[in-house]
């Protein structure tokens, strides 16, 4: 058989896939009567992949990555995954969805603030309300920021590189006198 690195055909490049996590799968697209994404490998791998499908990460407490393809290449590529909390992802949607709500109950308490019947002199522009509402209003806010924030802190990315060749299969040579030797 010959060196593991050379790839036989070109649309079958050899993929070594370096996720961050050890639970993070590497996973094909397969379009047949059962089409759906089918399990490469789990953590860190090095395979034959056919090019013309598409892949993504993903795994149990992963947040899926988009889908990509392999670039046309025929030597190594190294995919590497940076992959993103699904924990985070989930608290992120709650923070993000609650902020408005906790925003709008703090408009609620704090419109009637200045309705109040009777002369300017007797209004109480910062009463029990005013700081209730406007802080119900302040905290909404900035539970949508932190939502979204964390929403798009935990995705995953990935990156493909060319894969560079051993180093046993750099060749050495010496520069002497009577010439270069390999």
């Amino acid at each position: 058989m010959g060196d593991p690195a050379v790839v036989q055909d070109a649309n079958w490049p050899l993929v070594t896939f370096k996720p961050d996590k050890p639970g993070a799968k590497l996973e094909r697209w397969e379009k047949n009567e059962k089409s759906g994404w089918v399990t490469v490998c789990e953590g860190e791998c090095t395979k034959s992949l056919d090019r013309r499908h598409g892949y993504r990460v993903n795994g149990d407490s992963v947040v899926s990555s988009l889908w990509f393809k392999l670039p046309k290449s025929e030597e190594p590529i190294t995919l590497k995954a940076e992959t993103g909390s699904k924990g985070l992802r989930t608290a992120g949607h709650v923070l993000a969805w609650a902020g408005p709500v906790v925003g709008a109950v703090g408009l609620v308490i704090l419109a009637p603030t200045n309705l109040k019947e009777g002369e300017p002199e007797q209004r109480s522009p910062w009463d029990t309300r005013t700081y209730v509402g406007g802080s119900m209003m302040l905290g909404g806010a900035l539970m949508l920021l932190s939502g979204l924030m964390m929403i798009g802190a935990s995705g995953t990315t990935t990156s493909l590189e060319r894969t560079p060749p051993p180093a046993s299969a750099k060749k050495s040579f010496q520069l002497g006198l009577d010439g270069v030797k390999f």
